[in-house]
């Protein structure tokens, strides 16, 4: 913090940055100062006046007996003109979003005329928040930051507590180690996160954050605010506000260009051959007085069609992410199948595409009198991409299982500021927001979903997806929400005391009923064993060996056979139980979440120390349940008929701030956290069960083929688009007293809100005028962290090595029921990080940055299914998870940023901003076959044991010797221990590194006061300067390094060894790109 004193008079300043009030409704500031005499008396009934210079709107307050006033509910950014009794001034040239500015006069009667300025440090984008750390952009980041696709989250990057998780606008934030759901993120105090849970990216909408890039004042992040008014996150909590007109009308028109051109096609040994596109941005933005001094308006408008990544193909094709195991010889035969035996169009390979978006915002403010001011806010947002249904490095599908993901937002606010005396405000805030998510199969709906197996996809082979995906042949979603918050703030002598009430009810519709048009078809591979003759026969031939006495030359058949001949080897249906209407199995019902709040701000002024400490209260209602299912609680012992109506929890803060001298200043507290568990998993309750059945028919070889069975559905018995009648009949049959119990979604009666307990410490050294050094450590608590299990099942033995076998209970033959509940286990995480700023004189800023991570949890939850989430937790026992470590955690992760401004012309500027990171690659899980561990499912998930040498828990028998010496070089490169099971997430990815660059010269325009840019932004600038550099990628799903089995002995038996894939390389974002743009404002 830089303060000019002129005229010597006595005015200290506090802290720029002390408090942080920030909340779904806080989309303001604050200013909070003591008047003192010459003799440090508090002054009472002191006339404070403050001014928002840009407007012109004025606020007066009188200071209570100690000397204390509070300002609330201003707008955030500035000049600010504080005076008291019309002789002492301070001009404050910025207020940062959700933060209070501390001011303390000390008055000197002799002085008539008396100004301090304060101005926050230019190009500081760490600042300090309540107690906590935070990250704070503001309106000249948002213009100096490369953000290559005018993203928020792209600023994001530049901190080295926050990790980018995938590219463009569809990457997401991992804060502290945790999925992004974890997160929350609001706009002008609109709740834009993830709220049901289908985005990979954290926002409500898929294809980014739904705000007009210029429309943003500024942005903030918090990693630990201990503010009683914040809910709703347990990982990070993120706002942004717009911006607002003001008594001088402004805007800006600008237009971005980039092509297949302007980009790179080759990184290391892949070279990169894109499908040609043009991509654009382009917008508008303004704003100005409607009445001076009065009314404002500010509108913002911005459209873009940007380049998605999505080709695909096999091995050689060379048209983006090419398959090793997948040959032109099977995708071209596959094709034909499609084509001249079931007469459908498989679409050829996936190419790149171009995701359209436009989104708008108008912001309407009105001083209604120097008491109280109203806010009307409008937003809206719509767009689609075009998506990969199953895109894991062993699965291909055609373009035409491609789907087209569509989301449409609109949200309306009102909110009304007023200060009701000198010691009271209050705020009341409305909004109504509504979403409509849609999800389009690319071809035709009615052509089942068949999934053909390439060997064993586990093993070096993979699986190809024709057809209508089965997750979108009924999938609709739509949610409406009302928010109603109202908080009050009171000064009573040294006291802050803060409090308020939030209601949100939301109104969920989910159609989620997969399998409910053509069904999904599986073939699996049985060639493995094959003899040598069977590879000159055809798939009728290979079938017809079957059939002879001589079983010695039996061929099994391929996947591709089993397509080609109509034997799958399993077949799925579903709908709405009784009707066989899918809009029947949707998930329907009304949520609402509740929040009371209260808490305490005390200044002890005599020492520097402020302390804040409040109680947040939360909990829900609802007077909706899922229906029950009398099949299920005989078959599992689990009732299903439970909602979440009285779930609640209380959380505790407290937070201090110390001023240790002129330039330390130290923070720390404690407080608990809850949030971020998304609707869906809900929603699966009310979807699953007696309103919707699975009804499923396992076909062994020897079955008929489809093309001689009765099929049902339409009515006009096609193979390929319709299932056997005899599965349609079985849904039409259902009634509660025999719904179905495959893979039903069931909450546990017991539920808890898990929450963390989170400590935070940190400080801040002001070095000199120019250089700060910022450092803060925070350890968190999980607490009856989110699980799913399957209580249909028991375990009754363990593999000598301790691994438990689970075995379906009694009475619950078929196939998983997933039960929602709490885990046992505690899970730590500990964030520590050191940040530098230094400005120099000659117009360079510099801010260095690293971040260390080490996180744990107990199942990751990324999928919106229950079934997926159960599946897809790497574990040793199935109904009993450990902690493990997090695949959200980034153990190390260093940034910089170099912003360099001169002017080459005389009054025009010309900018070099160079931004970077390097960051170690995210973890991954080694495990194994799941064979023989648990009865319901074919995922290969349990964590790989590492035997010792001649450990008797492992048959090595039947793995060759080129196997056993591979597996032997794995496990001493891996450094892994032997006559144990691997934790989770121990093999880690590949570091990856990225530098950014942004050239921007201003020129001369039309008129006085208006100027042009004209720039260039290069994403992958390495990648640019040499092919060998710009290497991005992730963490590989789990790899399974060995087929394995049990046998009666309990050993497993490892019978081959699969090399691991640690790191997915994304070719797209591995190469440069470069942006041409110009931009015109006044």
């Amino acid at each position: 913090m830089s303060c000019i004193f002129r005229n010597g008079i006595s005015i200290v300043i506090l802290s720029l940055s002390a408090l942080s009030f920030m909340s779904f409704s806080d989309t303001t500031a604050s200013i909070k100062g003591v008047v003192f005499d010459s003799k440090a008396v508090p002054i009472e009934a002191a006339t404070v006046q403050v001014v928002d210079k840009r407007t012109g709107v004025e606020k007066s307050f009188q200071t209570n007996g100690s000397g204390i006033f509070l300002a609330t509910g201003l707008a955030v950014g500035g000049p600010y003109q504080v005076s008291v009794t019309g002789q002492n001034t301070i001009i404050i040239r910025s207020l940062d979003l959700g933060e209070t500015t501390n001011v303390v006069f000390r008055a000197d009667s002799q002085i008539e005329v008396n100004e301090v300025i304060v101005t926050a440090e230019a190009g500081d984008n760490t600042r300090l928040a309540a107690m906590g750390s935070s990250s704070l952009f503001d309106e000249s980041d948002l213009n100096n930051l490369v953000a290559f696709e005018r993203e928020v989250f792209q600023l994001y990057e530049t901190d080295p507590r926050l990790y980018i998780d995938g590219y463009g606008s569809r990457g997401s934030v991992n804060c502290a180690g945790k999925h992004p759901r974890y997160n929350t993120f609001t706009a002008d105090g609109v709740n834009y996160a993830d709220r049901f849970g289908l985005n990979s990216n954290g926002f409500a909408t898929a294809d980014g954050m739904p705000v007009p890039y210029d429309a943003i004042e500024q942005v903030a992040v918090e990693f630990s605010p201990l503010d009683a008014k914040l809910g709703g996150f347990s990982a990070c909590y993120m706002n942004l506000v717009t911006k607002s007109g003001t008594n001088e009308w402004e805007g800006s028109v600008f237009y971005e260009f980039t092509s297949d051109d302007l980009q790179g096609d080759r990184v290391g040994d892949v070279s990169y051959d894109p499908t040609p596109y043009d991509s654009t941005q382009m917008g508008f933005s303004f704003g100005g007085p409607i009445i001076t001094d009065k009314l404002f308006v500010f509108a913002a408008y911005e459209e873009k069609e940007l380049p998605r990544g999505t080709a695909a193909g096999y091995n050689g094709q060379g048209s983006g992410d090419d398959k090793s195991w997948l040959t032109q010889a099977d995708w071209q035969r596959i094709q034909d199948i499609a084509s001249d035996v079931y007469g459908y169009d498989a679409g050829g390979s996936p190419t790149n595409t171009v995701a359209p978006n436009e989104k708008y915002s108008l912001k309407i403010d009105y001083t209604i009198n120097d008491q109280h001011s109203a806010h009307f806010l409008y937003g809206f947002s719509e767009g689609n991409e075009q998506r990969l249904s199953d895109s894991d490095p062993n699965e291909f599908e055609y373009a035409n299982h491609m789907y087209t993901k569509g989301a449409k937002l609109t949200a309306k606010t009102l909110k009304l500021n007023s200060q009701w005396t000198d010691s009271f405000s209050s705020e009341v805030f409305i909004n109504n927001t509504e979403m409509i998510d849609s999800q389009n199969t690319n071809g035709p709906l009615d052509f089942g979903d068949h999934q053909i197996n390439l060997g064993n996809p586990f093993g070096g082979g993979g699986v190809v997806y024709v057809g209508a995906d089965d997750s979108r042949q009924a999938n609709e979603l739509s949610w409406f929400s009302t928010l109603i918050k109202l908080k009050g703030s009171l000064v009573l002598d040294k006291h802050i005391i803060e409090g308020g009430y939030e209601k949100d009810t939301i109104e969920v519709f989910n159609m989620f009923v997969p399998h409910s048009a053509g069904g999904e078809h599986d073939y699996r591979d049985y060639s493995d064993e094959n003899p040598a003759s069977c590879s000159n026969l055809s798939a009728t031939q290979r079938l017809e060996t079957q059939n002879d006495s001589d079983t010695s030359n039996d061929c099994g058949l391929t996947g591709i056979d089993g397509f080609e001949l109509g034997k799958p080897y399993a077949i799925y249906y579903g709908s709405g139980s009784g009707t066989n209407n899918p809009r029947d199995g949707a998930a329907s019902y009304d949520l609402d979440m509740n929040a009371l709040y209260v808490q305490d701000t005390y200044l002890f002024d005599a020492i520097g120390l402020e302390v804040t400490a409040g109680l947040r209260y939360e909990w829900f209602e609802t007077d909706d349940t899922p229906n029950f299912n009398a099949n299920l609680l005989t078959q599992a012992g689990v009732r299903n008929d439970v909602s979440i109506d009285g779930l609640d929890i209380l959380m505790p803060r407290i937070g201090v701030e110390y001023d240790f001298s002129e330039d330390i200043k130290l923070r720390g507290g404690l407080g608990v956290f809850s949030g971020g568990n998304p609707l869906v998993w809900l929603s699966n309750t009310y979807s699953d069960g007696v309103i919707r059945v699975f009804s499923s028919r396992f076909r062994e070889s020897g079955q008929p083929s489809v093309f001689d069975m009765f099929l049902g559905i339409n009515g006009n018995g096609r193979p390929g688009y319709d299932a056997p009648q005899s599965l349609y009949q079985n849904v039409a049959n259902t009634t509660p007293a025999d719904a179905d119990t495959y893979q039903v979604a069931v909450l546990d009666s017991a539920f808890d809100q898990p929450s963390e307990l989170r400590y935070t410490i940190g400080g801040t050294w002001f070095i000199d005028d120019s250089m700060r050094l910022e450092v803060d450590l925070i350890h968190s608590t999980l607490r009856d962290a989110v699980i799913t299990i399957d209580p249909g099942q028991e375990t009754l033995l363990s593999t000598l090595a301790g691994a438990p076998i689970y075995t379906d209970k009694p009475g619950n033959p078929c196939c998983g029921t997933h039960l929602l509940t709490n885990s046992d286990h505690d899970a730590k995480s500990t964030m520590f990080s050191v940040l530098l700023n230094k400005e120099f004189d000659f117009g360079l800023t510099a801010n260095i940055g690293y971040a260390s991570v080490s996180a744990e949890d107990l199942s990751g939850m990324e999928a919106a299914q229950a079934s997926t989430n159960y599946q897809k937790t790497a574990l040793v026992d199935a109904n009993n998870p450990s902690v493990g470590d997090s695949m959200y955690a980034v153990p190390h992760r260093f940034t910089f940023n170099l912003n360099y401004k001169i002017q080459l012309i005389s009054g025009y500027d010309t900018m070099l901003q160079l931004s970077g990171f390097r960051s170690a690659g995210q973890p991954t899980s080694a495990v194994m076959s799941s064979e023989g561990l648990e009865p319901n499912i074919e995922e290969q998930r349990h964590l790989l044991y590492v035997p010792t040498l001649n450990d008797p828990a492992v048959d090595l028998s039947r793995m060759s010797s080129s196997d056993l010496a591979s597996f032997d070089s794995f496990i001493a490169e891996q450094g892994l221990a032997r006559g144990t099971f691997v934790g989770r997430n121990e093999l880690s990815s590949r570091w990856r590194t990225r530098l950014d660059l942004y050239v921007l010269q201003e020129i001369p325009a039309f008129f006085e006061g208006a100027k042009g840019h004209v720039y260039l932004k290069m994403y992958n600038l390495g990648n640019f300067l040499s092919d060998d550099n710009g290497f991005q990628g992730d963490a590989a799903p789990d790899q399974m390094i060995v087929a394995s089995d049990v046998n009666a002995d309990g050993q497993h038996v490892y019978t081959a060894f699969n090399a691991p894939e640690v790191t997915d390389q994304n070719i797209q974002y591995s190469v440069w790109n470069a942006k041409l743009g110009v931009k015109f404002s006044f």
